[in-house]
């Protein structure tokens, strides 16, 4: 029980910080500027300037019948962590408002919506760390996609996409749309860096006539480990030699030099790796 304690702790103290950082999100930013960043928040924005509601209790509220419509169509999955992320942000995002006001920080749409997107995705993000939700878009995605043969992610950009073009409307300006497409892209940015952390590291696959000049090279002049591995072409049913390694993202450029000097014809591909667990790179804190 004592091992579970901290992580318990870690956990449920991602979901008070992650809901703060939205409430400051919201508050500070994307509010004053009429920003709807899609989903329930953004549903709440608009209501909020079209009847006057406050915004964090709109939330709330129209959470209520999404997340008993996620427990009958998905099961009892959500958990007690959503139920307290969705309250806490409600309480949050109003008690700021009535502490500081709505006025903002800043008149320039612009850098409200760069902020407000990000430090809501950073929130979202450590909601999602601490195996938490804020309920709206994403139950209805999951819904959406039960019922049909869209995915989830499609279901919660269609979702977010209509509450985005609503807000258009509602406020007579296209312009604030692009403006919440912006901050919705942003968020979704911030998120993913919280959950999978930056891409410091590629992996990078090379096909050669000549793998062993390569592996040399990028052994002795790169100091980093390749490992062959033996590949056969389903079109020609050719054995080839492919060699594989792991790069700092600063090497790209010394890698793609090597290959070309050693063989112009060389096929290589490189991708992002989020995480790289051994000895030449850093341990990730999680």
């Amino acid at each position: 029980m004592d091992r579970k304690w901290p992580k318990f702790v870690r956990e449920y103290g991602m979901l008070v910080v992650g809901a703060f950082c939205m409430s400051v999100a919201y508050v500070l930013f994307l509010i004053p500027s009429r920003i709807a960043p899609g989903g329930v928040g953004g549903l709440s924005i608009i209501l909020h300037y079209q009847i006057g509601v406050p915004v964090g209790i709109t939330m709330l509220v129209l959470n209520v019948p999404i997340f008993l419509l996620g427990v009958k169509e998905l099961g009892k999955q959500f958990g007690v962590r959503t139920v307290i992320a969705t309250v806490l942000l409600a309480l949050m995002t109003d008690g700021l408002s009535l502490l500081i006001g709505l006025e903002g920080v800043t008149e320039n749409t612009l850098l409200a919506c760069l902020y407000g997107g990000i430090i809501l995705g950073v929130g979202l993000g450590l909601v999602f760390r601490g195996r938490g939700s804020t309920a709206g878009t994403d139950i209805i995605g999951r819904v959406i996609h039960r019922r049909t043969q869209i995915s989830t992610g499609m279901a919660i950009l269609g979702a977010d996409a209509i509450v985005i073009a609503t807000a258009g409307v509602a406020f007579h300006s296209a312009e604030l749309a692009l403006y919440a497409l912006v901050a919705v892209y942003l968020s979704s940015r911030a998120i993913d860096v919280l959950l999978e952390g930056w891409d410091y590291a590629k992996a990078a696959y090379i096909m050669s006539l000549k793998p062993g000049e390569i592996a040399d090279a990028i052994t002795d002049r790169m100091e980093r480990g390749v490992t062959s591995l033996q590949s056969r072409s389903v079109m020609t049913g050719e054995k080839r030699e492919v060699l594989f390694s792991v790069i700092h993202r600063r090497q790209v450029p010394r890698l793609r030099e090597l290959v070309r000097e050693i063989d112009p014809d060389a096929f290589v591909v490189i991708s992002n790796v989020h995480e790289v667990v051994g000895k030449g790179f850093p341990l990730r804190v999680t």
